[in-house]
């Protein structure tokens, strides 16, 4: 043969090497040569998988494959150029493309280069057998594996950088009673490199039979690098095992149902991202190497994250942005061996742990052991029950940190003893550059206190108690004044008050004083506030009880304060007040807003005026001053009572400088609800309920009023603006003289805003006026203004609108009905008034003179789309142009 030659032979070859040759099989197929078309298949896939040289899609038809001739050994299969495809005829349907393996079958399997697509691969009784398929290389997709006594479904074992890619394959046991194993990835010939890797992507693994009870691992890798995503795993006893020092990346991933572990590192490495863990009897468990889990939720399982300690090495967990509820046991249990050199050390980062253990474990939010070492941030752990420690629990030889200039929160654990953390003698807690808030948990402190998380605790009693060192801490042996462990030291701490009255100096403590930002709590040994009295009645030298920043006092009463300066209590831009009574005092609270703080907060807090000895009372007063920036008054479910008061008498609000938020407040029987002045006032109220006063339920005198689903009743005006903004939404009035007023007493300009609003039983709905200065004036805009039954006895002018001089007033879809007045049933517009009506229904009327307006002179009025029905009056002599007096009345 000459060079030509030689040169055409080799070109014929690599294209015929290169064209993919088309090959059926069917279980009713003949292996001989010349078949293996669709219409006369082959038989077995091994006699079409060598039947010719190169790469090659063989077709599987449906049915039934048995026999060691169809679990061929694909590695010697000479492959040049191109994929070889094994492939079911429809991808849709594995289950009517059965493999079903036999006692003398050996695995399926494949190398690089070879595809097998769309099959179902059956085990058999035969236990022996070790898998079902192999890959050295290659790729299986779409494809179910079902385990019947196969110890293995699949075993992976790269060679010479030849990876293996499995996507949407569905791995399912059902047989209970051996132990099996989804995938196997190991290295048997030992001659692989460190760069194999095994991609895994959107498979299923699922134990159909057991519902977790049997040994059945999804994913068993001591060798080489996983790459996964969207993989699922139900029912398995075991997620993933990882040893022999094996790398496995996985995102996406859910596991759920099995009674063993999640994820079980031995030895190697875990990276986790978006980790979904549902029911199973561990989480992450890592006994050497290394785990990094970000972005995961653990729920239902009775211990989320452990490193067991029962391997001597070295464990290193890292967890961010993870949330773990209803771990019975513990969220993150650490512990490490009695020697030296194993050593466990833990990074957590924005990780919320709420609602786990069941109050017999200790710990159960973190649970940290000898030879360990945790650093925090930004954590939360909330609503756990322990035995010690309700959050936390320090072993000796352990080591915890907060650190990062971070804000944490430890609080409403519970536990038999420490709520917050139970810390032994040699564990090392330390908070560093970070502020932690503990608070509500029960009990506050523990027989082993971690230092800076939550308080100390001291119990005062009026009854037995003793200043003396040595005392304080429990019930029993409690001091016997406030100021004693008020001042004792600078540590946060809860101060109990016993049963009792507490009177003189000594129990009204100058709390600014103190040279501690720390935390310091005040409250009754219960939610009974009665039992818990500081009387300050005879003593002339008492101060207020003043609060600041880190101050909270609650569940006690303050009586018996006289002072017109300062308030029983007064705040310095910071604190708060929950669940007191006030009654007695001159001034309940005053808050005096000097220096910079993050604001007061008054909640839940019941305030009492009594006629005989606080003509002038204030229960929250805000005098005039120089206010520090950002500064809020917080007024939250309080409740203000009177005792029949004139109308010049006690004051539930008092405002003059900075923002109130008052939110779901009862003001009764009072002078004034609110009154505000001060052109930086700002006041935001709503859900409150006023009633039963002489006075204005809300007199806005300067400053700007936002206020909505508020009810104002029987009080002598509703609300009243002199000068400022008012914006009020989805208010009720009812039984007031005025509803809403604008006196124009005085000299400055007033905005009033009002929406969706209803006036009923009153004697005028608005009733507007200005100075006689025309440079000042009253602007008022109305939108659904419901004013319906007022003025019954015919004695005011305009019962749903009364406006005089330099008022501009518009109104627009609103209704007025059965109105009674003298002049104008409905609407009385002044001279020097100015009133633009627009989509506005006036019926059932009845006045004197103008049936549903009454217009004077020089009042300029511009009514479109007003309809009137049934108004009457005795006589019509001023009407307003465009609203019809429909009827004189006659007897």
């Amino acid at each position: 043969m000459n060079s030509l030659q030689v040169f055409v032979c080799v070109v014929l070859c690599v294209s015929w090497c290169k064209a993919q040759q088309q090959y059926y099989i069917s279980p009713t197929g003949v292996d001989a040569v010349g078949r293996g078309t669709q219409t006369q298949p082959f038989r077995t896939l091994e006699y079409a998988a060598f039947y010719s040289f190169g790469a090659k899609n063989v077709t599987v038809l449906a049915g039934v494959y048995t026999g060691p001739k169809n679990f061929p050994d694909l590695r010697s299969l000479s492959v040049i150029e191109g994929d070889t495809v094994i492939q079911a005829e429809n991808m849709s349907n594995p289950d009517a493309f059965v493999f079903n393996s036999c006692d003398d079958c050996g695995p399926l399997t494949i190398k690089k280069g070879i595809k097998v697509l769309g099959l179902t691969l059956h085990g058999n009784t035969n236990t022996t057998n070790t898998s079902i398929a192999a890959a050295q290389g290659g790729e299986f997709s779409h494809c179910r594996f079902l385990g019947y006594r196969s110890p293995t479904l699949l075993s992976v074992y790269p060679v010479y950088g030849n990876n293996v890619t499995l996507s949407n394959n569905v791995f399912e046991f059902n047989e209970q009673n051996i132990v099996a194993t989804g995938i196997s990835i190991q290295n048997i010939s030992g001659n692989a490199t460190t760069s194999d890797y095994v991609t895994l992507n959107d498979n299923t693994f699922l134990d159909a039979r057991s519902g977790g009870n049997a040994e059945h691992t999804g994913i068993h890798s001591t060798y080489g690098r996983l790459f996964g995503m969207g993989n699922k795993m139900t029912g398995l006893s075991t997620g993933i095992h990882i040893d022999d020092n094996a790398l496995v990346i996985m995102t996406n991933t859910t596991i759920s149902s099995g009674k063993n572990t999640a994820v079980e590192v031995l030895s190697g490495s875990f990276s986790g991202v978006n980790l979904d863990v549902t029911q199973m009897g561990r989480g992450v468990s890592v006994a050497t190497g290394t785990a990094y889990i970000q972005g995961c939720n653990v729920d239902r399982t009775p211990i989320a994250f452990t490193s067991p300690g029962d391997r001597n090495g070295t464990c290193t967990l890292t967890m961010l942005d993870c949330s773990i509820t209803g771990a019975t046991q513990h969220a993150i249990l650490l512990a490490s061996s009695s020697l030296d050199y194993a050593k466990v050390t833990a990074s957590i980062t924005r990780v919320i742990v709420d609602g786990n253990g069941n109050g017999n474990t200790d710990g159960p939010a973190l649970n940290v052991g000898n030879n360990t070492a945790a650093t925090l941030s930004q954590v939360t752990f909330t609503n756990n029950l322990g035995k010690n420690g309700g959050a936390l629990f320090c072993e000796n030889g352990a080591s915890v940190s907060m650190t990062s200039s971070s804000l944490s929160n430890v609080s409403y654990n519970q536990a038999k003893d420490g709520g917050a953390g139970y810390c032994l003698p040699n564990c090392t807690f330390t908070i560093i550059s970070s502020y932690v808030t503990a608070v509500d948990n029960v009990p506050l402190t523990s027989s082993n206190p971690c230092v800076g998380l939550g308080p100390v605790v001291y119990y005062i009693s009026s009854v037995d108690g003793v200043d003396a060192p040595g005392r304080g801490t429990t019930r029993e042996a409690p001091f016997a004044t406030l100021s004693y462990p008020v001042f004792l030291n600078t540590v946060e701490k809860v101060i109990f008050v016993l049963p009792g009255v507490y009177s003189g100096k000594d129990n009204f403590p100058n709390i600014r004083s103190r040279s501690t930002t720390a935390g310091l709590e005040i409250r009754g040994d219960t939610t009974d506030p009665q039992e818990y009295v500081f009387n300050a009645v005879g003593c002339s030298d008492c101060d207020p009880m003043y609060m600041k920043d880190g101050v909270k006092i609650r569940d006690v009463t303050f009586t018996g304060y006289l002072g017109t300066t300062y308030g029983a209590v007064t705040a310095l831009s910071g604190g708060e007040i929950e669940n007191c009574r006030f009654y007695g005092n001159n001034i309940h609270i005053l808050v005096e807003p000097t220096t910079t703080g993050s604001g007061v907060k008054v909640l839940n807090s019941f305030f009492e005026f009594s006629k005989s000895n606080e003509a002038t009372s204030q229960g929250i007063l805000v005098p005039s001053g120089s206010v520090a920036t950002g500064w809020t008054l917080e007024a939250y479910g309080n409740n203000f009572l009177g005792d029949g008061l004139a109308a010049d008498e006690g004051t539930a609000f008092n405002i003059s400088l900075g923002i109130l938020d008052a939110r779901r407040n009862t003001i009764d029987a009072m002078g004034y609800g609110l009154t505000m002045r001060g052109t930086s006032t700002k006041v935001y109220m709503q859900d409150s309920y006023i009633s039963e006063g002489e006075g204005v339920g809300l007199e806005i005198q300067s400053g700007l009023l936002i206020a909505n689903k508020t009810t104002i009743t029987n009080m002598r005006t509703g609300v009243s603006v002199l000068a400022g903004s008012v914006n009020i939404s989805d208010f009720t009035i009812s039984g007031a003289r005025a509803a809403i007023l604008s006196p124009g007493t005085r000299v400055s300009t007033s905005f009033l805003i009002v929406k969706d609003t209803t006036v009923t039983k009153s004697d005028n709905g608005y009733v507007g006026e200005s100075s006689n200065n025309t440079n000042y004036l009253v602007t008022a805009t109305f939108d659904n203004f419901q004013v319906n039954s007022n003025g019954l006895e015919r004695s005011v002018n305009g019962p749903a609108l009364n406006i005089e001089r330099n008022v501009k007033l518009y109104i627009t879809n609103s209704n007025f009905r059965a109105n009674n007045g003298d002049k104008g049933g409905a609407v009385f517009c002044g001279d020097g008034g100015i009133i633009d009506i627009f989509n506005t229904d006036i019926d059932r009327s009845i006045a004197i003179d103008g049936s549903a307006a009454y217009c004077e002179e020089f009042c300029a009025i511009q009514a479109r789309d007003v309809k009137t029905s049934e108004n009457y009056a005795d006589v019509n002599t001023s009407p307003c142009q465009g609203i019809s007096n429909n009827n004189v009345y006659e007897c």
